[in-house]
């Protein structure tokens, strides 16, 4: 087997185990058995185990950022694109993102690694700066978002419900983090929506439903 090939998989079962387990409670031994390789070629590919949570966290993290990317930039570039289906495939590349910091990685990432629990949530700010605005404005453009709502209003109420993810506040609600990211995201574009966005929306589901 390649060296390429021998990385992926101890990065898919390392990520797989992080997000059900956390990151304490996950041996190399356990990894390196579960990709059915030797310790000893785990190391020869990451040294430490801290060296293979970085890469997870790293690539997923930019992975949900380019295609974040392209689903803004798509509506942007082609304005016959629905905006609607694509805020939904946005958000759902967003809960894949979180489908994998679940409460036990975040939990473990912010007592153990501080410093890269600050990372991981001043690049999602970042990311979500970067778009938001372009987003808020085709959808004001498109008659789905009220254009009466300031966007800095809700663009900063966003971030501050962001604070919901911190593992502390997490552990009080009887949600997963992903669940509490679509009903951040629901709440604040849903809630801004028009009455034709909010028609055009309940289309959809009901077309969804069938």
């Amino acid at each position: 087997m390649k060296r390429d090939e021998i990385k992926n998989r101890i990065v898919a079962v390392a990520r797989e185990n992080f997000a059900e387990f956390g990151y304490k409670s996950v041996s190399t031994e356990n990894i390196a058995k579960s990709a059915g390789i030797s310790k000893k070629t785990l190391y020869e590919i990451f040294p430490a185990k801290a060296d293979l949570m970085n890469f997870v966290v790293d690539t997923s993290q930019q992975y949900i950022a380019e295609k974040i990317k392209d689903v803004v930039v798509g509506l942007k570039d082609n304005p016959e694109k629905d905006f609607i289906v694509e805020l939904e495939r946005m958000i759902n590349y967003e809960l894949f993102a979180w489908k994998i910091f679940t409460k036990k990685f975040c939990y473990d990432i912010k007592t153990y690694f501080p410093a890269k629990w600050d990372e991981i949530i001043k690049f999602r700010s970042e990311q979500f700066e970067k778009h938001f605005f372009l987003l808020f404005s085709i959808g004001v453009q498109k008659g789905i978002i009220n254009p009466d709502i300031n966007s800095e209003f809700v663009y900063l109420m966003f971030l501050q419900s962001y604070s919901l993810t911190n593992p502390e506040f997490a552990s009080l609600l009887p949600l997963s983090i992903d669940e509490i990211v679509e009903s951040v995201y629901k709440l604040f574009f849903i809630g801004f929506f028009t009455e034709t966005g909010r028609r055009e929306y309940e289309k959809k589901i009901q077309i969804e439903k069938i």
